[in-house]
């Protein structure tokens, strides 16, 4: 899997760069022992990686404070302590204290003094057997209607049923400027298209994308970067009554939670305006070459189950 996303960044990368980013700010865990790939996978850049650490204690209390989302804290602290102890000379912040915006702007000064390391370019590794041209479904709607929960228990489901699954959240990969700046679909598309090279390469035979389109020609741009492989949207909807109180729900950290979201902690007044920005999405949505799936009535993992079928069918 680290193998898997050093070429999966890579290719992220130099469709960012291509569109005139400068600054590529990627997080995630490495394998300690696969710096190496990452550095010859990444040579078209000026790759820094900056460590984040924290003492167990503080660990332990942000891992009881996602509740049941947390992870298996064995796991996770066996994790931590083995990057401790790798030894690598990385340039260090720790997170103990300071806000989250202090701490970015520490991480981001560790990474301009960091020297530039040339290194030659790995070579991408070629599939072992045919690449099969696999199935992608599209889970689209209008905010706050559950689409990342829903889109991520298909994906589990999907890996329980033994089909090599990959998973895209599209507002990711379009971040572009000052707070993820507005939606790129032409950024997003391409990178997706990308991505599923890599995965596709790699014998995955679903792609699960999950992301808001309000224009039918928008759906498109995304089957149009998948070399052929066939897409099926899915648009989920619920009635005003339960999309409020998903809203509501999410305002109090109730719902699972997703990195700078800003519906988490609203002012009724910003609450109000999302709400009502997606419902009127919703309502004067025309429907055109998409399943839709009323919500409503249905749980999470109900919903989630039917999505799978449906892509699948």
């Amino acid at each position: 899997a680290h193998r898997h996303k050093a070429w999966a960044l890579a290719a992220v990368s130099r469709e960012h760069a291509q569109r005139g980013a400068t600054t590529l700010v990627v997080s995630g865990v490495l394998d300690p022992d696969q710096l190496d790939l990452y550095r010859r996978a990444l040579a078209e850049s000026d790759l820094a990686l900056v460590r984040l650490t924290v003492n167990e204690a503080v660990l332990r209390r942000r891992m009881d404070s996602r509740g049941h989302y947390a992870e298996d804290w064995s796991g996770v602290l066996d994790d931590a302590r083995r990057h401790e102890a790798a030894g690598h000379s990385l340039p260090v912040v720790r997170t103990d204290s300071g806000s989250p915006s202090e701490v970015a702007r520490r991480v981001l000064d560790a990474a301009r003094t960091l020297p530039v390391a040339s290194c030659a370019r790995a070579d991408e590794p070629t599939p072992t057997t045919a690449i099969e041209v696999g199935r992608a479904v599209l889970i689209t709607g209008s905010r706050v209607i559950g689409k990342s929960t829903i889109s991520w228990l298909a994906f589990m489901m999907a890996r329980q049923r033994k089909i090599p699954t990959a998973f895209v959240d599209l507002r990711q990969l379009g971040f572009h400027g000052r707070a993820g700046g507005p939606i790129d679909h032409a950024l997003q598309a391409a990178t997706t298209g990308a991505l599923w090279r890599v995965f596709r390469a790699r014998g995955n035979q679903l792609l699960l994308l999950n992301g808001t389109t309000d224009d039918p020609a928008q759906p498109k741009m995304y089957a149009d970067h998948l070399d052929g492989t066939p897409m099926t949207t899915i648009r989920l909807t619920a009635a005003p009554s339960e999309l409020t109180a998903r809203a509501r729900a999410r305002s109090r950290g109730e719902m699972a939670p997703l990195a700078g979201d800003d519906i988490v902690g609203a002012t009724d007044e910003y609450l109000q305006q999302t709400l009502n920005d997606a419902l009127l999405a919703q309502e004067s949505w025309s429907p055109a070459n998409e399943l839709v799936v009323d919500t409503t009535s249905l749980t999470a993992t109900d919903t989630a189950r039917m999505v799978l079928d449906l892509g699948n069918s």
